[in-house]
């Protein structure tokens, strides 16, 4: 919400969607972790196993080609530069 005045959120049953015009992320919160869909091509970013994926290809609530994995402080200081490249980009 603090990347800027034209970001919306959505809150579903499942998961929440955060959008200017189309949706940028979407949060999935789960037990041990969260689940972040982004809006970015693969190519766009560097994938790092074990934190990202390609799900382009795969079905999951939300919006978005790319999943990353929030266990940890560590991986929210990463996931950080990859939300914000998907604000730019969309």
């Amino acid at each position: 919400m603090s990347l800027g005045d034209d970001i919306s959120e959505n809150r579903l049953k499942l998961y929440s969607a955060y959008k200017k015009i189309k949706h940028v992320v979407c949060l999935e919160i789960r037990m041990k972790s969260i689940m972040v869909y982004l809006r970015l091509d693969k190519s766009d970013v560097e994938l790092v196993e074990g934190f990202s994926r390609d799900v382009s290809t795969i079905g999951h609530w939300g919006t978005g080609n790319v999943e990353l994995t929030i266990k940890n402080e560590s991986d929210f200081i990463k996931a950080k530069d990859y939300i914000l490249k998907a604000y730019q980009l969309n």
